[in-house]
């Protein structure tokens, strides 16, 4: 679950650069359990933040904005934002066991 937060953080910062926009840097810390929830929810409305206000200008930079990823890959903007949903996918049934650990 560490890994989904630090990688959902990570691909947003890309986004974020690229359109010269605030980042965060991706805390190497271990989250605890009771709060991954909470660190989903905030790297998920981190992610959506990206584009508040930006609506009517956004098809343009997903297409025509690059991004030089640190495993020598050219994305633009709609690819790296791919990678990110696609990345939250992968590990979707890992998301879904430690939910249900969770339920009452």
């Amino acid at each position: 679950m560490n890994h989904v937060v630090r990688a959902g953080y990570g691909y947003a910062n890309y986004i974020r650069e690229s359109l010269a926009m605030s980042h965060l840097p991706v805390e190497r810390k271990q989250i605890a359990h009771a709060e991954i929830v909470e660190e989903i929810d905030k790297m998920l409305a981190y992610t959506i933040e990206i584009f508040d206000g930006r609506w009517e200008t956004i098809d343009e930079e997903m297409m025509n904005v690059f991004i030089n990823t640190r495993w020598s890959i050219v994305y633009n903007v709609d690819q790296m934002l791919q990678n990110a949903i696609v990345q939250v996918l992968r590990h979707r049934r890992q998301i879904d066991k430690f939910l249900l650990k969770f339920e009452t």
